[in-house]
């Protein structure tokens, strides 16, 4: 099940290849998956807003996460967040499409052309065998702030006070807390399990009656 960590390391697998690279064409074989947002123009088709919000004949220009969501942004300033669920992917395919198995699930495949080596086409899949995470299109990096407002700090980069802090201000059991994405954004199942194994504390442990220092 992908958490924090996967993500990042998707994140940081994919950035040299999608940085610079031109998305082409986009074949959506699952339409429920894509999120198409807001959108600007009224009078565009169906199509037309699917074609925008999937970042068709757009340049990718960076990548981005917060918790356990990965954002694509265009040079037009629109982003598509990628959410994986419990068993979605993105893969580059450079070489002749999968099969069998591998082959299923693909629910949206980009033609894109990488900055380098210059003059090839590969493809950009999006894949979600139990269909729990999608794709989401906003207009702007400032509309993605705006809705990632409601996850709490990234768990990588929120310090050990400010983590006891938030820990101590609710009673809830502490493996609760730990999956609240408002508290802390990026841990799931797996890791609150380990992390509590490794220190040793009970997971139906109220919050507020943890050791500052056993919480950092």
């Amino acid at each position: 099940m992908p958490e924090l960590p996967e993500v990042e390391h998707l994140r940081r697998s994919l950035d040299p290849v999608l940085v610079g690279a031109r998305l082409h064409t986009v074949t959506v074989r699952r339409r429920s998956v894509v999120e198409c947002g807001a959108h600007d123009g009224r009078t565009a088709t169906s199509a037309q807003r699917l074609s925008e919000a999937l970042l068709v004949d757009r340049t990718i220009v960076a990548t981005h996460r917060r918790g356990k969501q990965m954002a694509l942004e265009a040079d037009n300033g629109r982003v598509l967040v990628v959410q994986l669920g419990m068993t979605g992917s993105m893969t580059i395919e450079a070489d002749a499409p999968p099969r069998g198995m591998e082959a299923r699930h693909r629910h949206v495949l980009w033609d894109f052309s990488p900055a380098a080596p210059a003059g090839v086409r590969w493809r950009l899949a999006f894949r979600d065998p139990r269909r729990f995470g999608g794709l989401t299109a906003y207009p702007s990096l400032q509309a993605l702030h705006g809705a990632w407002k409601s996850l709490g700090p990234d768990a990588l980069t929120i310090s050990a006070t400010d983590f006891a802090n938030a820990l101590l201000r609710t009673r809830r059991p502490i493996k609760a807390a730990l999956l609240d994405q408002a508290l802390v954004a990026g841990v799931g199942n797996i890791y609150a399990d380990e992390s509590l194994h490794l220190a040793g504390i009970d997971p139906r442990t109220r919050c507020d009656r943890i050791d500052g220092d056993r919480v950092s």
